[in-house]
């Protein structure tokens, strides 16, 4: 669908004032500076989802298809359980 998941790290932060705009009021709360947090890194510009505006650059993932995902592998694991992102 073209998009690019990653695990929020300070280096967000740095790579534009929009990120930090976004993520950092979320990183400084106490109860969330030790949890994995997926967002989306980048967005393929030919992408379908880039009409969509809840999804863009920065967005913090908690959920795929009503699934709740904290990590990387839980993301995998739901994708690869659907034939409609795996052909």
């Amino acid at each position: 669908a073209g998009l690019v998941f990653m695990i929020l790290t300070v280096g967000h932060l740095k790579k534009s004032q929009s990120l930090r705009t976004t993520l950092l009021p979320y990183m400084v709360k106490p109860e969330n500076r030790h949890e994995s947090v997926v967002v989306i890194s980048h967005v393929h510009p030919e992408s379908p989802l880039i009409s969509m505006s809840r999804v863009k650059v920065g967005s913090i993932i908690t959920h795929v298809n009503n699934t709740p995902v904290g990590n990387l592998d839980d993301i995998k694991g739901v994708i690869s359980k659907n034939p409609k992102y795996t052909g």
